[in-house]
């Protein structure tokens, strides 16, 4: 049995959920035994207190003692590498910065999903470029992120986020009388949301029966037409699969931009793979999976977005359709099992 450390960066983040933690148990099955490190407090959670009226020279000393307890809080783990066959990282051990990560125990494979270069307005690039330097492999969510750490390591192998299929999966039946718009996604991401609600206003005020179902940790700010026809659900692990079975068609927009190229297709794979057709910006890894069948809508522009959704409103059957090809995609390519084989491949060269 191959034992991995694997060092995530907190036991809500979302990455180490998705890209971790989900994927331990078909491991164990394939002979690589995971035990995960996180650390107590979030490496994203900032100083428990207001400290932004400060002035500079009083904010640098709370914020350093701070990041310090951080990294303090990583080191019981950094020592547990040592005692086992290869170090598993996902991503920094502090956002932004190189730290403890030469004390990893080796062989150490980073796992990148993010464009996590371009953090600290840029400044990251030298931290994260001399962690891929350092690993013996780095692990790529998708095909812009894999591109650019070649540079910096030759073994960059791309393993895209899973969706468990076991857990998101299609209903049966769905309200013919009312046609449900969802999105899901972090109140970070809400601003590619809002980026629509004119395309959203338009189709809310040809179509009476249509609902925009909102899954977020804050409730969106959008225009007077579309806060009387949005359904919010706070998000939650327990209820998230729940949500977006009730949607008709799932939506991901978002700017093409450095950042948004190295976003790995997530909400895309947990729509299709509940059977939910997809109108998406086709960015960066959107436009490969679109590309494996025809399975929603890629669009570029304000009459493509409303086009697309007048013609799902008007063909229910033929948005099964794509949403049940969509599902096989998911299956084939970005499942738990496919996911956790080509993992186990990687970790077994280790062993």
């Amino acid at each position: 049995m191959i034992r991995v450390a694997a060092l995530t960066q907190g036991r809500f983040i979302p990455g180490a959920r998705f890209r971790v933690r989900q994927n331990i148990q078909k491991l164990q099955k394939l002979g690589i035994n995971v035990s995960e490190y996180f650390p107590e407090i979030n490496v994203y959670k900032g100083v428990p207190f207001d400290i932004g009226q400060w002035p500079r020279f009083a904010r640098f000393p709370i914020v350093a003692t701070w990041q310090g307890m951080k990294i303090a809080m990583r080191t019981p783990a950094v020592y547990q590498t040592r005692w086992h066959h290869a170090t598993w990282l996902q991503r920094e051990l502090l956002p932004g910065y190189l730290t403890l990560e030469r004390m990893l125990g080796s062989p150490l494979v980073f796992d990148v999903d993010d464009a996590i270069w371009l953090t600290r307005a840029g400044a990251a690039a030298r931290s994260t470029s001399r962690i891929a330097a350092h690993a013996s492999a780095v692990l790529a969510g998708n095909q812009y992120i894999a591109d650019w750490f070649s540079s910096f390591n030759k073994n960059v192998i791309i393993v895209p986020t899973a969706v468990d299929v076991e857990r998101f999966f299609p209903i049966e039946s769905i309200d013919e009388g009312e046609f449900v718009i969802g999105w899901i996604g972090t109140r970070g991401n809400l601003p590619y949301l809002e980026g629509i609600s004119f395309v959203l206003s338009a189709f809310f005020k040809r179509v009476d029966n249509a609902v925009l179902l909102v899954v977020s940790d804050g409730y969106p700010i959008l225009t007077e037409v579309l806060q009387n026809r949005i359904r919010y659900i706070p998000w939650s692990e327990a209820g998230e699969v729940d949500a977006i079975q009730k949607m008709d068609v799932g939506i991901m927009p978002m700017p093409d931009n450095e950042w948004t190229r190295g976003k790995c297709s997530f909400k895309m794979l947990q729509y299709m793979a509940c059977g939910i057709p997809v109108v998406v910006s086709p960015v960066g890894m959107n436009a490969e999976v679109l590309g494996k069948g025809n399975v929603g809508f890629g669009v570029t522009s304000q009459d493509d977005w409303f086009d697309s959704l007048v013609y799902l409103h008007e063909n229910r059957m033929a948005g099964r359709e794509m949403g049940m090809r969509g599902r096989d995609v998911v299956i084939n390519n970005f499942s738990t099992e496919v996911v956790a084989k080509r993992l186990s491949e990687v970790f077994s060269v280790f062993g």
